[in-house]
């Protein structure tokens, strides 16, 4: 049984969930539906929690006009966004009221090396390649490792494959 402390939490849940755009339903609803989840079996072991979701519709300038409610004074944690320039702000705000902004969704961002109020909810992309690169070079010591490439796609991978294209010079191949 998990032991829960007493203290009501109070969580913002700040994310762009485009609630007033048509169409299919946004990613950031099914991690806000985990979330609620997770929370309602906290809560079956004694946590008590308020949970106040803000739609970012995608726009920066919305997330200053939310750190400005009433309700962000009591905040306890923030689940936010997944652009640089909304997490370094989240961030900012966090370090300032000292409480915690988790970062589920960017691995590219590195504010979290800076503001130890932010937690990095996914291995960081630099340290990912790193580990997988070196384990690549290692398992395939004698083999030709050949990238292929889809010209008609726009190629996201390429970080990963100039980290292995440098591993491998290092190694001598």
């Amino acid at each position: 049984s998990l032991e829960v402390s007493s203290k009501e939490i109070n969580i913002a849940v700040i994310l762009p969930f485009k609630l007033s755009s048509t169409g299919s339903q946004s990613p950031y609803s099914d991690y806000y539906k985990g979330l609620l989840l997770a929370l309602d079996s906290l809560k079956n072991n004694g946590l008590k929690a308020n949970v106040y979701a803000f739609d970012t519709n995608g726009n920066t300038d919305k997330i200053t006009e939310i750190l400005q409610k009433p309700e962000m004074q009591n905040v306890d944690i923030i689940f936010g966004s997944d652009k640089n320039e909304d997490i370094k702000l989240l961030g900012n705000f966090a370090r300032e009221n000292k409480i915690y902004l988790v970062n589920s969704f960017s691995v590219k961002n590195k504010e979290f090396e800076n503001n130890p109020y932010i937690i990095q909810g996914h291995i960081p992309s630099s340290i990912f390649f790193s580990a997988a690169s070196k384990h690549l070079i290692e398992t395939t010591a004698y083999k030709e490792i050949i990238f292929l490439y889809d010209n008609m796609e726009k190629n996201d991978k390429q970080d990963f494959v100039d980290t292995v294209c440098e591993g491998l010079k290092l190694n001598g191949r």
